[in-house]
């Protein structure tokens, strides 16, 4: 059986649900799938088979939006303080909603 772009997106899922670093896919048109470190295999696959190789990117397969990667809850964002390196700070900094304790009040 030959699989469709699409169908071949939609049996990825799991890689990527299960591979958070995972960027991209090789897929068979005969339902193989293959890692990038393994794309020769894949290669060698296609052809002794006589099938097509079709790359299945992350967004693709998960339809990440790109508005939401942007979206930023703007209610747990209270306070970000960009602190340059100084020599006597006795004091804790607070960045966002923790505290960052510095070598002179450990």
């Amino acid at each position: 059986m030959k699989y469709s772009k699409e169908q071949l997106i939609e049996l990825s899922k799991p890689y990527f649900e299960n591979k958070p670093l995972l960027a991209v896919i090789y897929a068979t048109s005969d339902n193989q799938f293959f890692y990038p470190e393994s794309k020769s295999y894949a290669n060698a696959h296609a052809s002794s088979n006589n099938v097509e190789i079709i790359t299945i990117n992350r967004l693709e397969a998960l339809k990440i939006k790109e508005e939401a990667k942007a979206v930023i809850n703007k209610e747990e964002v209270k306070e970000i303080i960009i602190v340059e390196k100084q020599e006597e700070i006795k004091e804790p900094v607070r960045v966002g909603k923790g505290l960052v304790k510095t070598k002179k009040n450990k």
